[in-house]
């Protein structure tokens, strides 16, 4: 008999089977049992990659360990304008500029560098113990850190460039 029947043989997706030998019907899945299918196989495939970013045997201690929270250095300093601004007289007190340059880029956050176009400014060192070795840069009245963890790609130059990532403003004289 010719045409197309169901399979009735219990558990799993529903399959139609054809009694035509030798010829290979590619629709013979529902689309019900597809769905069942890519939901089985992301399902794998979630868990694998959940467990390749599980760190394996002993891990590094970063820098990060010897640095505080780079957020919790806006608690050292009388914060205004909402929380986003330190006064300038505070900025002068703990903040020095230094003969180094950077190129760093802001990756998007100033309008500007969406494919890692970078800038370059002189560094910015502070004296607030726990902070010593951040770097800081300084970029009309924001008051910016180095992510030293992050390198992003400048896609006309193929050079890598530190982002930098805002802290708070700086107040006016």
């Amino acid at each position: 008999m010719r045409g197309l029947q169901k399979n009735d043989s219990g558990g799993g997706p529903e399959i139609l089977k054809t009694e035509t030998p030798g010829r290979h019907n590619i629709h013979r899945f529902l689309p019900v049992s597809l769905v069942h299918l890519w939901l089985g196989i992301d399902l794998i495939i979630c868990a694998f990659r959940a467990n390749m970013s599980l760190p394996k045997g002993k891990t590094k201690k970063t820098e990060e360990a010897h640095m505080k929270n780079i957020y919790r250095l806006r608690n050292e300093f009388s914060l205004k304008n909402y929380n986003t601004e330190i006064t300038r007289a505070d900025f002068e007190a703990h903040f020095t500029k230094t003969k180094g340059r950077i190129d760093f880029t802001f990756n998007g956050w100033d309008g500007k560098s969406y494919d890692g176009e970078s800038r370059r400014a002189h560094v910015y060192r502070t004296d607030i113990p726990g902070y010593e070795d951040a770097r800081f840069i300084k970029v009309g009245k924001g008051l910016h850190y180095i992510d030293e963890e992050s390198s992003v790609l400048e896609k006309a130059t193929g050079a890598f460039h530190k982002e930098a990532e805002w802290l708070v403003d700086v107040g006016r004289a």
